[in-house]
């Protein structure tokens, strides 16, 4: 089976831009569930000299303590740092960066013997200096010990590190090897911007995203706009729409989200519309798709653009996503057949085959007709350059045939909107189709005279909801 490669020039332009700014630090990259963003990130970085890019996945990190995450963090960095092939020789740190570790792991001994000894006056110094002099001995100690000398320590590391405890404000040994090993990316690649991505942050632990965007945002502000090891660029990808909802199902609607998460990113959120990548390549994934009773759908067939169009336009409706249009590559697909009267069958007219395969991928007739329903708003916003009259010809004729079929008249009133729809039928053994010849509402409900007509343009997504109910009122697509 070949591998799916998709076209994501369009959004790649606007990401491009977004992330060049340089006092763009912190980005939020939000989209839907299966939008693709983990492609388009993968997609767009690719090959791309200008960043090298350290990517983690806190989704597993559900399993532990809130008081783990950032430990976790500092272990999924380092791991992919051991897999770009660093070199793990002697970092040394000076003893001005050792010494608050130091301080900090012995502060009640140190403030005893200053307590002890200094703040009785007139006191003589004497007793104090051993006692000095061994804590000096033990601090040249410490330090040795906080050299980290080779690889096989930071896996050593990595090991053991759900012994360990994060805390927000920490900067100990491993979080200074990071930044010193990001600072050898940065020279050995003419000073690459190293870029950290944290994705799928809504798909963990509450307490965890709010607890891991915390740990960053306290991190900038107090190092003056340092990200967090030194990255150049972190960003976190999710939905924001869905963190909102975490936050206010934690907080309450009553409490500010848009001022709590505003300082987890640098400019504006990146949102991340991927439907000019779905309509790019959706004829694509629907040409691949192997039929029982021909190989593929043609290019210019109508039932592969109808199915196209309206598969567009309820990822624009953001009611399904990229995921399951890309499942569809290269699948199987088999229009049962079923007869309609004694004389026609559904594949007899071209739009069934449309309203068969959605309900199919979709989860039946209800779901389709709901999702049509939900989508008759995007119908301006999509392209029509395919012969967009002929799509609503062969959704008209599944209302005609049966509606209309034993009336000789060649009109239909749609009483919810009071179109008038003038047609013409063409029928034969195999086909039967509808031509619409002109659609019109009355401007004077009450005349009936030609100068009272006023052309309208069809909304095929509604017209699609006419059809499925009239189908589904026959028995059919349940």
């Amino acid at each position: 089976m070949d591998t799916l490669q998709l076209s994501v020039e369009n959004p790649t332009v606007d990401f491009k831009e977004h992330l060049s700014d340089d006092s763009n630090k912190r980005i939020l990259f939000s989209g839907r569930f299966g939008s693709g963003k983990t492609y388009f990130l993968n997609t767009f970085f690719e090959n791309n000299d200008e960043y090298e890019v350290v990517r983690i996945f806190p989704v597993n990190y559900s399993v532990s303590s809130n008081e783990d995450i950032f430990e976790l963090v500092k272990y999924d960095v380092l791991f992919e740092l051991i897999r770009k092939g660093l070199s793990f020789e002697k970092v040394n740190f000076s003893k001005f960066e050792t010494l608050p570790f130091f301080i900090s792991n012995n502060y009640f001994e140190i403030a005893k013997i200053f307590i002890e000894n200094f703040t009785k006056t007139g006191k003589d110094f004497a007793p104090v200096a051993k006692d000095i002099v061994e804590l000096i001995k033990k601090y040249n100690g410490f330090h040795k010990s906080m050299q980290i000398n080779s690889e096989e320590e930071v896996i050593r590391y990595l090991q053991s590190f759900s012994r360990k405890q994060g805390n927000i404000y920490e900067e100990d040994g491993f979080s200074l090897l990071i930044a010193e090993l990001l600072e050898q990316i940065q020279s050995r690649n003419f000073r690459r911007k190293v870029v950290l991505i944290v994705d799928d942050l809504d798909r963990i632990d509450p307490e965890h995203i709010f607890r891991l965007l915390n740990v960053f945002a306290a991190h900038f502000d107090i190092r003056q706009n340092q990200n967090k090891f030194d990255f150049d660029k972190v960003i976190f990808v999710c939905d924001v729409e869905n963190v909102r909802n975490i936050f206010q199902s934690k907080y309450g609607q009553s409490c500010d989200f848009s001022g709590y998460i505003d300082k987890f990113y640098s400019k504006t959120v990146f949102n991340f519309d991927n439907s000019d990548i779905i309509e790019s390549n959706v004829l694509k994934i629907l040409q691949s798709i192997k039929l029982e009773k021909r190989e593929y759908l043609d290019d210019n067939n109508i039932q592969l653009i109808l199915t196209a169009f309206l598969l567009t336009a309820m990822v624009k409706a953001r009611l399904i996503n990229m995921r399951l249009i890309t499942k569809l590559y290269q699948s199987e697909y088999t229009q049962k057949v079923y007869a309609l009267d004694s004389h026609y069958f559904n594949n007899n007219i071209w739009a069934f085959f449309s309203f068969d395969f959605l309900a199919h991928i979709l989860g039946g007739g209800e779901n389709l007709r709901d999702y049509l329903n939900k989508s008759v708003r995007v119908n301006n916003l999509l392209n029509k350059s395919f012969n967009y009259e002929r799509g609503i010809d062969s959704v008209f004729s599944i209302i005609a045939f049966f509606e209309l079929k034993n009336n000789n008249a060649r009109s239909y009133l749609d009483k919810d909107t009071d179109m008038h729809y003038n047609f013409s039928i063409k029928q034969n053994d195999n086909n039967y189709i509808a031509e619409i010849g002109s659609v019109f509402v009355y401007s004077n409900p009450n005349s009936s005279a030609t100068e009272g007509r006023k052309k309208i343009e069809i909304n095929l997504i509604k017209l699609s909801v006419d059809a499925v109910d009239v189908i589904r009122k026959h028995g059919f697509l349940h």
